[in-house]
């Protein structure tokens, strides 16, 4: 008999499975993650886990989702009960980079190339997502350029955010003061467009 989870149990599981499955991304990349590891990290059966995803690429694309929103969440908190200055846009950039606060911060280039190609009606989907989201971010930024094209800003921020997850491609301690620069390309680019 099927074990019958409350709505409750089922963010629970869900949490956790997500929270073993960075994991494991972080060791060994979405190709060799076995969701029978996952499952048993997360205390379900491998049944169980299918019950929440009806696959491994819907379940990394959730975990990327959930991880997006969380993310999210902390940047229409920091844009929307104001207006982002100058000086606190770079600060919440420089914060978010520096501490790897993104939502495939452990996703190597290959392994979203790999997941894109398994579902290219997702690539479209999350970009045309990205977009609604920094567009309506940028509007809170009353002070920003008339000239900063949004493109150019989410462009801007996943190249940053493919610095960032694959630092291990460049100069490690070179990382820190990168950010920096890049982050203040892209606030400077935000503020002052010409």
């Amino acid at each position: 008999m099927p074990v019958i989870f409350s709505d409750k149990d089922k963010e629970r599981i869900r949490e956790t499975l997500f929270k073993t499955g960075f994991e494991r991304i972080k060791k060994y990349g979405c190709k060799k993650v076995l969701i029978n590891e996952v499952a048993e990290d997360a205390g379900i059966a491998k049944g169980t886990f299918y019950n929440f995803f009806a696959s491994k690429e819907e379940f990394i694309f959730e975990m990327i989702r959930y991880n997006r929103d969380r993310n999210r969440k902390k940047a229409e908190e920091f844009f929307l009960r104001g207006n982002p200055t100058e000086e606190r846009t770079r600060q919440f950039f420089l914060d978010k980079y520096l501490q790897e606060d993104i939502s495939i911060a452990y996703i190597k280039r290959d392994d979203l190339a790999w997941l894109f190609r398994k579902n290219p009606d997702k690539l479209e989907q999350v970009k045309s997502e990205a977009i609604s989201f920094m567009g309506t971010l940028l509007e809170a930024i009353l002070d920003k350029s008339p000239k900063a094209q949004l493109h150019v800003v989410v462009n801007m921020m996943n190249i940053i955010a493919d610095y960032v997850v694959n630092k291990d491609h460049y100069f490690e301690k070179t990382f820190e003061p990168t950010i920096a620069i890049l982050v203040d390309a892209l606030v400077t680019y935000i503020f002052h467009t010409k």
